[in-house]
Parts: C-alpha cells; structure tokens; sequence
C-alpha cells in the first residue's frame, strides 16, 4: 500500500471515531435535555413531600420536606458516632423558626430572615446547552430498573463547581433523582405530591425550648 494511501485510510478512521464520538455525546445531551426539562416541570410543583436519607461513614442524615405554597418544613435527623441532634425549620413564607434538639438540650432561634431554600433536587442543572453537551462528554449513561421504576444510571456528570465522582439513578418519567452517590456519600430518596396539609406546618410548645437570639 502506497503511504499516500495509508494516510487517507488513517484520516478517514480519525473521522469516523470523531463522528461515532460525537454521536454518541449527542445521544447522551438528548437524554439529559429531556431529564432537565422533566424536572424542570415538576419543580413548579406548588404541593410536595420529599424524604432524603443519606449515609456515610459513621453517620446517617435523614431530611424531610414539606412545601405547600409559600410554606415549608423542614426536618433534619442527624446521626454521628452515635450521638443524634434534630433540627427543625418553619418558615412561614415571611420569617423562619429554628428548634434544635440533642440529647440533653432544646432551643428555638426564632424569626429568621433569610429564605429556607427547600425544593425539588435537580443534579443535572447547567450554565446553558453548551455547559451540558460539555458536561455529557465524560458522562456515562445505562438504563436499569431501581425500585420498580424504570432510570438512568448517570455517572459522572460534572456539576458546575463540582468536580466529585458521582452516580444518579434518575426516573425516565419524571426526571427525578432516586438514588444518588457522590464520593463516599449515598443518599436514597423519596417523594410524594399533592398530599402537604396545613396541620403540617403546626410548630411545637415553645415554652419547651430554650430561647436564643444571636
């Protein structure tokens, strides 16, 4: 073969693997397109419950949510080393109140002013579409069955600002998160809507907790 004619034949395989890879990007970006505007959707959800239980070495988060409207509750169980603490947070829509509970103390920081920010977990989020189909080039993407619905297993889809291994186990349906793993840290998670009542948001006895205003 003239060296002429291995040249082309080596220009014409570079070509064909650049187009099989950028093919298989583009499948990989369509996917995810079609998962953040599923959750995009559902995050305009007014009425919803969702449970987290994240666990690590040595510890365990449980956080529940509640949101109705501009009201929002928010508990979070915190388990290390065996000692626990809970926290929980009710905000109104205009002020935020803060219980905390360990094991041989309770105090209540009322009348916060900063927004508690509780919604719908989007990883896929981006800068733009050329942030995602840049973020797709590493990613793996494989479909499975995880809790009787039918996912994406997504690894290592590069957050903005985040650079950890991760894994998502998305719902094909809905575009939300099942299962997610970040570095050594795996939270399992939950979701039920439309069913957030206003007793809910009902707040204990303060006069059991001990006041702190700093």
């Amino acid at each position: 073969m003239s060296k002429k004619k291995i040249v082309l034949s080596i220009v014409i395989l570079l070509l064909v693997m650049v187009m099989l890879f950028m093919a298989i990007t583009f499948r990989k970006f369509m996917i995810v397109k079609d998962l953040q505007n599923k959750i995009a959707m559902k995050a305009q959800a007014p009425n919803f419950y969702r449970k987290a239980v994240t666990t690590g070495e040595n510890s365990e988060v449980v956080t529940e949510g509640y949101r109705k409207g501009d009201k929002k509750f928010v508990t979070i169980k915190r388990t290390m080393n065996g000692e626990e603490m809970k926290i929980s947070l009710y905000d109104n829509g205009t002020t935020i109140n803060v219980y905390t509970e360990t094991a041989d103390k309770k105090t209540i920081k009322p009348n916060g002013s900063s927004e508690l920010v509780f919604d719908l977990s989007n990883r896929l989020e981006t800068f733009n579409d050329c942030h995602t189909f840049i973020c797709c080039i590493k990613a793996k993407i494989s479909t499975t069955t995880y809790d009787g619905k039918e996912c994406y297993i997504i690894k290592n889809f590069e957050e903005p600002n985040i650079n950890e291994e991760n894994e998502f186990y998305i719902e094909k349906e809905t575009g939300l998160i099942l299962k997610s793993t970040i570095m050594n840290q795996t939270s399992v998670m939950e979701y039920k809507f439309d069913n957030v009542t206003d007793e809910i948001f009902t707040e204990p006895d303060m006069s059991l907790y001990e006041l702190v205003t700093e």
